[in-house]
Formats: structure tokens, sequence, C-alpha cells
């Protein structure tokens, strides 16, 4: 069969009747085997021809699939068994078996010809595919040297275009494939700003080419386009420039980008051997060029819809949806090469009152000033955020805890003496976090909110950073205010702190009526359910969980936990797999835990880390003089329980233990 394929390949007249020759006969000889002939360019296999398949890929990358394999050892690759091949990868169902066979030739790959089919292929298929290569390397040699396209291979490279949603990777394929349609070795894709000016997208070079142009160059040469043609060819006596001659530039391609007339960009190729161009390969490039101007036209339209929708339309900077994918893109990063990252988020000092004192308009402008001294003043890499209102967040990737402490003071003290040499001295109140392990971006903001807060208590016009207001639980009490929510109320926002007297009596009247609620309900499933609601309201907690102990096990059976916490599976354990909370069980003694303690167990540790929790409160619910279930009462921050934290909530489990008595028969 491999033989009679290159018999009738070695028999045809043009290369493209060899190959679509060649293929039927593969097909039909293995009982409708998918086949397909791939051109090797520019880093990737791209479809020449195909037979048997509904769709193939538009293009392979030398890493992909068993073909990639067949492309880095330059040896041909027979798979019986696909399904014990990891690297395989599958289009259709059917496919049992495949063999990937590298065209080599002595100007090194030129292509491959993959086969897939439904019936296993016979050990030692790869042992005959020997004249199949002499027939058609030399073939398909001929076809990438010439850089225009078949028209099947255009329409394929134009539906993948047309797919491509990522507007860096459209132009880098764009480039690349510009040396597809002409002789071209190095080429480059530009758009044109708002202000008409041309920017460099994206470039592609043969690689070893030497002495690369410089974009202000390819910008001066753009002037020399002809705008009533398609394309516009220059040869050695136009290219005159010295970076031109130095380079030995012999002929240059400017293709120009219109939609509806206006031009949007410009493709661009030079060439250090081609003497000229033949009418099908201008042709190719006319058309790439038209395609790639449609497209682009969207991607744009899209890119600036996307800057808009991630933009705070008064001060120009990331808007909060902006700040949740610039975070989440950095921690990523940041983890994944174990660079440090600290948040900082940012409060005008008594904004309220400059509001009510001199006028929306003027607090506005205010804004707008705040806002530009923040970009002015963040270091290099960094981003700023408007989170809403008077909050600013600023993101610092690689830079420690240390280092951003003394940075944020600097930002804020500089700041201070802009907003004053503008004619509005601004004083800020910031509060910092750093990057841990498991923790998330939300988890960054709610550390350095918990901060910020910290500052305001302590007199404002100042920067704390969250590792130095909590050091794990404590007997002592807190900063007065830094173990509760902040308060969102114009009472907050004026400085103003509530009295210990105040919040005592607050206290009291929530846990009386948290109490009749309690005693209100009917049976022990609403018993729980209203526990968990209401220690999660009056502890200011984001997740309670109560697990219950059955035999030797801990079984979750309620949990209450905010919109944007995610628990997980319902916890099914072992008791003696968390010392801790055993002891809590036996004992009937509640504990706290936090990851910054120093001997945190493992397995304790392990619950907060998958949960992105920082703190723990253990309390045993006793029923009967017997330890029916375990409390847990969770935070997102490093807090502190203090007295008054582990008074309240022991009073509610009790009152809940007790009527779950009340319920006994």
């Amino acid at each position: 069969m491999f033989r009679k394929a290159a018999l009738v390949a070695g028999a045809a007249f043009t290369t493209e009747a060899a190959i679509d020759g060649a293929l039927t006969v593969l097909s039909d000889g293995l009982a409708g085997a998918a086949v397909a002939a791939y051109g090797s360019a520019n880093g990737h296999l791209w479809p020449i021809a195909i037979c048997g398949y509904a769709l193939s890929p538009d293009r392979l990358g030398f890493d992909e699939g068993i073909v990639g394999r067949a492309v880095q050892t330059s040896a041909v690759q027979l798979v019986i068994d696909t399904a014990s091949d990891s690297d395989f990868l599958r289009i259709s169902a059917e496919h049992v078996s495949e063999i990937a066979i590298p065209l080599v030739t002595s100007a090194g790959l030129v292509g491959l010809i993959d086969i897939e089919t439904v019936v296993p292929l016979p050990p030692g298929s790869d042992l005959l595919v020997g004249p199949l290569v002499e027939a058609l390397g030399g073939r398909l040699a001929e076809m990438t040297a010439a850089p225009a396209m078949c028209q099947s291979a255009m329409t394929r490279l134009f539906v993948y275009l047309t797919a491509l949603r990522d507007l860096t990777l459209f132009a880098q394929t764009t480039a690349s494939c510009l040396g597809r349609m002409l002789p071209v070795d190095s080429s480059w894709l530009f758009v044109s700003d708002e202000s008409g000016q041309l920017v460099c997208l994206a470039e592609w070079a043969i690689p070893d080419t030497s002495e690369a142009i410089s974009e202000e160059s390819l910008r001066v040469l753009s002037r020399s386009i002809d705008q009533q043609c398609e394309m516009t060819v220059l040869s050695t006596d136009d290219l005159t420039a010295p970076a031109f001659v130095n380079a030995r530039i012999s002929l240059a391609f400017l293709l120009p980008l219109h939609v509806h007339g206006k031009q949007i960009g410009l493709l661009v190729g030079t060439s250090r051997s081609a003497a000229s161009v033949d009418r099908n390969q201008a042709e190719s490039a006319v058309l790439l060029a038209a395609h790639t101007a449609a497209s682009l036209d969207g991607l744009l339209a899209l890119e600036r819809e996307q800057r808009i929708a991630q933009t705070d339309m008064l001060t120009g900077l990331l808007n909060r949806r902006g700040l949740a994918s610039e975070l989440s893109l950095a921690i990523d990063v940041c983890q994944e090469m174990r660079r440090p990252l600290t948040v900082a988020l940012f409060d005008c000092d008594d904004f309220k009152a400059i509001n009510d004192r001199a006028g929306h308009a003027f607090g506005d402008g205010l804004l707008i000033e705040v806002a530009r001294a923040f970009t002015r003043t963040c270091p290099e890499g960094g981003s700023v955020a408007r989170l809403g209102g008077d909050e600013f967040v600023i993101v610092l990737p690689g830079v420690g805890a240390d280092e951003a402490l003394a940075v944020v003071e600097r930002i804020r003290s500089e700041i201070e003496e802009r907003t004053a040499d503008a004619g509005f001295p601004t004083m800020l109140s910031g509060g910092l976090a750093a990057l841990a392990e498991g923790v998330i971006g939300i988890d960054l903001l709610r550390m350095a909110d918990q901060a910020m807060y910290v500052a305001k208590i302590r007199g404002k016009n100042s920067v704390v950073a969250y590792r130095d207001i909590v050091v794990g639980p404590s007997k002592d009490p807190p900063p007065e205010g830094a173990s509760r929510r902040r308060s969102r109320d114009s009472r907050a926002e004026a400085g103003t702190v509530r009295s210990p007297l105040t919040e005592t009596i607050e206290s009291l009247e929530h846990a009386r009526q948290a109490s009749a609620a309690i005693w209100a309900e009917k049976s022990v499933e609403g018993i729980l359910d209203r526990l968990t609601k209401m220690l999660g309201f009056v502890m200011g907690a984001p997740a309670v969980s109560i697990l219950r102990v059955e035999g030797d096990r801990f079984i979750e059976v309620e949990r209450y936990a905010l919109n944007d916490v995610v628990l997980g599976e319902l916890a099914d354990c072992l008791v003696a797999h968390f010392p801790v909370s055993r002891e809590v069980l036996e004992t009937t003694v509640p504990q706290a835990l936090s990851v910054m303690d120093e001997h945190l167990d493992a397995a304790e540790a392990s619950v907060l880390t998958d949960l992105r929790m920082q703190a723990v409160f253990l309390l045993p619910l006793v029923v009967d003089g017997h330890a029916w279930g375990l409390v847990e009462i969770y935070d997102t921050r490093l807090r502190r329980f203090s007295d008054d934290d582990q008074s309240l909530s022991r009073f509610l489990v009790d009152q809940a233990a007790r009527k779950i008595e009340s319920l006994s028969p």
C-alpha cells in the first residue's frame, strides 16, 4: 500500500496531484483511514491536504502529540494502540492507531504525513514507508520553498485566524504567516494608535537572521506607501537609508491594513535575497492583509470594550473588576516563580467631610489628583486601582512586606506633599498585606482593609502592616476595633470610634436576640441552622461549621458561609486525625488556632489552608454531659478571639446544647 501510494505520487505531473493521489491511496487501502499531509514552515506544521477527516487541526506545533514526537526525533512514530499513548491527540473516537511519518530531505524537515486508522496497524508498518518518504519528500520541499499557499491551506489559515480572540497571539501568527506568502525573512505587524502613530504588535524572523531593523526605521519606511495600491514593493534603489543598506535588504513589502477606507495598521516584510515576487505570492499576501485588517478591527474593538469594562471612568485607573483580574494574574505568577507580593489599600482621611464642605465636584477633582499622584509614585511593575469611593489599591509584585512598608509609606508621604502643592492637601491611611501560601486575592484585600482600619483607629495619616496587628491567639484585648469588621457608615468615614460601653451593650443585645431565636426552633436541624447564622453574625465570621461526632468520625451536619467563601465538600473524617479537635472534645475547653501559631498541628493547618482561612475557634457542643459535636468558627483574617468573643460564642453554643437536650424524649 505504501509502495502503491509512492508510485501514484511519482507518476503525477504536479505536486498537488502527487499529494492528493498518495493520500487517497492510503485512505482507501487502510479501511477509510484519516490521512493528512503537513508542510513545515515558521515553526509549525500547516495542513496541505487531508483525506478521510471531517476536520483536522489548522496547524500543529512541533511539540504537540505523536506528530510532534516524530518531528523532534526525525523518526517514524508507530502507535498501534493510541489509548496507551499519553501524547495522542484525539480528533475522532473511532481512531485506534496512528503512524506519523516525517519527511526529511537534505534541507531538513519539509513536512509530515500523518495516518490515523479505525483498525489496528500491523507491527512493522513503520518499516514500509521508505518509498513514500522518497516520493513525497522532494514534492513537499518544492511546495514549502514557494511561499504562496494553496487555496485549501489558505482557507484553513483564515478560519484559524478568525477564531483567535487573543490580540497578541493573532498578531504573532499573522506576522509569521507573511513568511508563507512572500519571500521574506523578517516581518512586522503594526497597528495605528489614537494619534495615528504606528505601534508594533508583533515581529517574526527566520532564526539566525542578523542585524535587526529598528521599529523607527520601519515607521519611516511606511511613509513610502502608495495609498492607491494594496501592496507597495520597494527595491534597493528605494531602500537607501543606512538601516536598510547595513542590513543588506533587497526588497521590502508594505501592505496597508484598511477598514472602511481608513488605515488601521500595516504589515511589513523584508528580504535579503529575493529579487522579485510572482503574481501568486502577491495575491496571497494581499488576501492575508485584507483578512488581517477585518479581524484586527474586531479584536481591537473587543480590547477597547474590555479595557473600558476594567477602567474606572473618573480616574482612569483599574476598577474593581480590573483589579480582580490583575491581582489574580499577579498572584499566580508570583506563586509560580516563588516571588513575594504585597497589596496596599489606602483610604483618604475625612473625605466625607471634604465632600460635605466643598461639594462632590470638588471631591471628584480631588480623587482625580490623588489618582494621578498614585500613578506617578507607583513603582515600576506595580498596578494602581480605585476600589470605590475614596479607596485605592496598589499591587506590588516582587516586593516583600519589609520593603513594601517603606515603599507604601513613601507613596503616602509623596501624595500628601503633591496634593498640598496643588492646593488641597490630602492625608491617607493605609494598610498592607503580604502574599502567603494558600492566600487568594480577596484574602489579601480583607487583610489590608483590616490593617488600614487600625491605622484609622490609631490616629490616621499612617500605614500599618497586617502582620503587625495580629501575632496569633491571645487573651489580651486587641487594639480597639481591630477584631471588628470595618464600618462603612458615616461615623467610620469621619473617624468616630464607638465607646467600649456602647459595644458591650450591643453585644449583650445581640446575645439576647440570638438566644431567643435558638429557643424558638422546634428541631435539631433548625437549632443548628440558627446557631451557625447567629455565630456568623455576632462574631463577624465569614464561615461557621458544625461537626457531629458519630463513633470515631466527624460528620459535618450544618454550615454557614458568606457568598464569596467556599467550604468545599461536606466533612467526613476520623476524629483521631485531628488531635487539637479531639482535645477540645475530651476536655470541653475551647481553643483558638491561627496559621501564625508556631506549633500548629499539621492536620489542623491543612484544613485552614484548604479552606483559605487564617484562624478558627473550636468549641465543644456538649449535650447531656457528652461531646455531641464540634463548632468551628472560621475567619479569613488573622484575628484574635478576645475574651468577649469567646464568652459570647460559648454562651450561644451552650444555649443550643440546652435546647437540643430539651427536645430529647
